[in-house]
């Protein structure tokens, strides 16, 4: 009798595959997006201080414009004075001239080394009033000024842009102009800037912590003075030593919520795989244990009703002697039976934690000498014994005797139901600093390491190649290690394929006062 789970193992394979791949899916989406939002952010910031540099840029060429305009006005200024006083001093004091401002750019058209030249000469006596003389008036005029405003033009587009950058600008300049700016645009972090010259293949206004090499790698640069007549041969470079630690800083929260919804998907798949193995594992041990358990009873059922029938036989009924054994038979099956039930309502109690410890002062030697009276006709009818190294001088502990004899028994009882030829089962004790120690070794056939862990489940049992070649419900080493525990004491196996298995089980002399 064979009893299948719901589900098979071809559909679980299924559904893990399903939920591996739907997972994948979702961690991967999850990725794509925290991605594709960095790389928006690395964007964003880019065009950010690429538009602070540009506004820098213009600044500082308004600056200069601003100070070549006011120098020049100062040095006009200057040359007038300088002129009125000369012709005050040639002319008399008591006559009264008007003279008009000209200058005059020499040498034709502008360039690089042409000279201005100031001229101040009588005003005529015009009559404002004629119109012809108005409208001629007011064309020289403009004319004259045109002419101041091609010498402030001379200075910037030919003089200046053949200045080094040092007379151009400075490093306080640049930067109280790149952190405003900066600030502007919502950029807090620390930054470093300098300015290559392309001619020289020089850095200028580094500060002396910063690497050439970190500026000469940057992505953010902007042409200096970008409307001087020749190719602009300034650049200004920027760069940010934290600018990653910056961006994931902006993104904290976005990717700390993305790693904990990562890590919730992981672990609920996780925990959705262990529950379908685990509950797929449960499936086929209660399976195993219902075929067990189908063909523990059945043998003893089978033996009764076969002696049932014999006794009826009325024959057999004439024969005391024969009707007492087979009636023997009947009781010994019967309690056969009984005790196999009793186990699985035992097992029933251990799941529910209900039961008592009847605790007593007992003599461990005492128990194991009983066990091993009762079970040595099983041992011997194999062919085999146990023998007994009982080292232990103090054996005055504390238990449950009817569990502490169960152990023991159990123990015993396992060495030899594995043990595939005579079996040579040893019991040794001895004395620890808090209790007693008890090992139970035998020369079976082992336990394979993949399997040592698992002992001790309910249910499981070795596998031995026939299921039904070794009896029991796989309950005994289940119960071994709650009453173990229960006693707050500890067991661990020791075993090797082919040589046999060793169970230590230590027991302390006294139990905790709860």
């Amino acid at each position: 009798m064979k009893i299948e789970g719901l589900v098979g193992a071809k559909q679980v394979r299924y559904i893990i595959a399903l939920m591996s791949l739907a997972m994948v899916g979702l961690i991967g989406l999850q990725f794509y997006w925290i991605t594709t939002t960095v790389t928006l952010n690395k964007s964003r910031f880019k065009q950010n201080v690429h538009q602070a540099l540009e506004k820098v840029a213009a600044r500082l060429e308004k600056h200069e414009a601003i100070y070549v305009m006011k120098n020049s006005a100062d040095q006009m200024s200057g040359q007038l004075i300088s002129t009125l006083d000369s012709i005050t001093k040639s002319q008399n004091t008591s006559s009264s001239l008007t003279y008009e401002l000209q200058f005059e750019v020499k040498n034709g058209l502008a360039s690089s080394t042409q000279s201005t030249e100031l001229i101040l000469q009588p005003m005529a006596k015009y009559d404002i009033r004629d119109p012809k003389i108005a409208w001629e008036e007011n064309k020289r005029r403009r004319i004259n000024k045109s002419q101041i405003l091609s010498v402030i033009a001379e200075k910037l587009f030919f003089q200046n842009q053949e200045k080094p950058i040092q007379q151009r600008t400075s490093r306080p300049v640049i930067d109280s102009i790149l952190h405003e700016e900066m600030q502007n645009k919502g950029i807090t972090l620390d930054y470093d800037f300098a300015v290559f010259n392309h001619s020289q293949k020089s850095w200028f206004f580094a500060s002396p912590s910063t690497s050439n090499e970190c500026l000469v790698e940057t992505n953010y640069c902007t042409k200096l003075f970008p409307n001087d007549m020749h190719n602009p041969d300034n650049l200004l470079c920027v760069y940010f030593p934290t600018e990653s630690k910056y961006l994931i800083g902006k993104m904290a929260m976005i990717l700390s919520s993305s790693i904990i919804f990562i890590g919730v998907i992981i672990l609920c798949f996780a925990a959705a795989i262990y529950t379908i193995l685990r509950q797929k594992k449960i499936s086929e041990v209660t399976n195993d244990f219902i075929n067990n358990m189908t063909h523990e009873f059945k043998t003893p059922i089978a033996t009764i009703s076969l002696t049932r029938e014999i006794l009826q036989d009325s024959t057999i009924q004439q024969n005391l002697e024969k009707t007492n054994r087979y009636l023997g038979v009947i009781a010994d099956e019967s309690k056969r039976l009984s005790a196999q039930v009793e186990k699985v309502l035992q097992a029933a109690k251990l799941d529910r934690k209900d039961f008592k410890l009847n605790l007593k002062s007992l003599d461990i030697h005492k128990i194991i000498e009983k066990v091993i009276r009762n079970s040595a006709v099983q041992v011997e009818n194999r062919g085999g014994k146990i023998f007994t190294d009982l080292k232990a001088t103090q054996t005055l502990i504390e238990g449950d005797q009817v569990h502490i004899t169960s152990i023991i028994s159990n123990l015993i009882d396992n060495a030899n139901k594995y043990s595939p030829n005579a079996p040579r089962i040893e019991v040794q004790t001895k004395n620890t600093s808090t209790g007693i120690e008890i090992k139970f070794i035998d020369e079976g056939q082992g336990i394979p390491k993949k399997v040592v862990n698992k002992i001790f489940e309910k249910f499981y049992r070795v596998p031995t190649g026939n299921v039904h070649n070794v009896k029991g419900f796989g309950l005994g080493l289940s119960y071994v290690k709650s009453m173990v525990e229960a006693h707050h004491g500890t067991i661990n196996v020791e075993s090797e394929m082919g040589k046999g298995s060793i169970f230590t089980i230590k027991l302390p002399f006294k139990q905790p006062i709860n």
